[in-house]
């Protein structure tokens, strides 16, 4: 393996442990705290998410990528761009979107840039997160994709170079934009 093999690897497996690190938060952290309860009685009607390997069927890979090995989801060699999906099982976009405070971007060393909604052609809705994020001295782009009904949310981290965002993002836009539940 070249040299230029082994350095996608690894950032592919600091990729892998930051996602790693995002799912611990999200469901033993922040969603459970996201219950319905109004006050300390009603403490039964909490919600626990569950998370699970999505389909990757649930979404059109956007030019370029292929189906990954390492992880469950889509990578592009020629941009090192990757695509990981998971189901989020009850839980919702807005629910995880409350979540994600500033204390929850400071812990995984991310910094906020913006959100945008986001209506399928199938017509779940959905937000899209957009991060920065330093790795090995190079900026990085990540890209927090929830998409859903009221019970269960897509999760897509998309992460790729920043100077690689002029020629990924429409692409990347137009796969979010295929997301849809089988039934």
């Amino acid at each position: 393996m070249g040299r230029l093999g082994i350095t996608s690897l690894i950032q592919i497996l600091c990729i892998m442990r930051n996602y790693m690190r995002t799912i611990f938060f999200l469901l033993l952290v922040a969603l459970p705290k996201l219950g319905v309860a109004q006050d300390e009685k009603d403490s039964a009607e909490y919600v626990v998410p569950n998370s699970s390997v999505a389909d990757l069927s649930m979404i059109t890979a956007p030019e370029g990528f292929i189906k990954a090995n390492q992880f469950n989801g889509y990578y592009n060699p020629q941009s090192q761009a990757s695509i990981v999906l998971t189901m989020i099982e009850s839980a919702n976009y807005v629910n995880i979107k409350r979540g994600l405070t500033p204390e929850y971007y400071a812990g995984q060393r991310l910094t906020f840039v913006g959100e945008k909604e986001i209506t399928t052609a199938s017509g779940l809705k959905g937000v899209v997160i957009t991060c920065e994020f330093q790795l090995e001295g190079k900026s990085m782009i990540r890209n927090m994709v929830f998409i859903g009904d009221l019970k269960n949310t897509l999760w897509l981290s998309v992460t790729y170079h920043k100077d690689m965002a002029p020629l990924l993002e429409s692409g990347l836009w137009k796969s979010y934009e295929t997301v849809h539940f089988i039934k």
